[in-house]
């Protein structure tokens, strides 16, 4: 994105006007980082701006079923939550850091910044308790089918009946980035591939 800087000279000022220095990417990556960084009220504000602007592009829809999320309580809709992708709190696939986590944003195209809209997605209640517990994924790479893993319990039918539908708002893409889903599902993926070879070891050695 073009950033635009306005330079305001001082009243007396008569000398040769002259621009500010550009600002060094080091010093906005810094800066990105800087904003997720702090006391837990200040973390407390981010997380509700996150929230309102990952609503706010999702046009308030849930992103797996498209369901209307409410805007306001008592209004119509909804109870709907913004999930991060790549998470804030867990540690997952090494990812024990806030600077690792910075680092993999970059990697896939992404500022340095986990409360961007492009690491949210909008969802119920439900669904984002099992996203964030990598058993509820999406594949950006097979037309945006849900995946439903193994850890999810039959008798939690509102979301094994997602399975291999199509997310609702996969043409949106002011949320949600491609390649974030993408590891998000990779990380799944790895996930029960394990558990799955653990259990065939455990049955060979039986």
């Amino acid at each position: 994105p073009t950033l635009l800087l306005l330079y305001r000279r001082p009243p007396n000022d008569t000398s040769p006007a002259k621009l500010p220095a550009p600002i060094a990417r080091a010093e906005v990556s810094s800066s990105a980082r800087e904003s997720q960084t702090g006391s837990s009220g200040s973390r407390g504000q981010v997380q509700k701006d996150f929230r309102s602007n990952v609503m706010r592009l999702s046009g308030w829809k849930d992103y797996l079923t498209g369901a209307d999320l409410q805007q306001n309580p008592g209004e119509g809709g909804l109870s709907g939550e913004a999930c991060h992708i790549i998470p804030v709190k867990s540690e997952v696939a090494g990812l024990d850091t806030k600077e690792k986590k910075w680092e993999l944003l970059e990697k896939l195209g992404q500022p340095p910044n986990l409360d961007i809209p492009a690491n949210g997605i909008p969802l119920l209640p439900d669904y984002h308790h099992w996203f964030d517990r990598f058993e509820l994924s999406v594949s950006p790479d097979n037309c945006y089918k849900i995946c439903v893993w193994n850890g999810i319990p039959n008798t939690a039918t509102n979301v094994t009946a997602l399975r291999d539908k199509v997310a609702a708002l996969n043409n949106n893409s002011s949320i949600a980035a491609r390649q974030l889903l993408k590891w998000h599902h990779e990380v799944c993926a790895d996930k029960h591939n394990e558990a799955d070879t653990g259990k065939a070891k455990k049955k060979k050695k039986k």
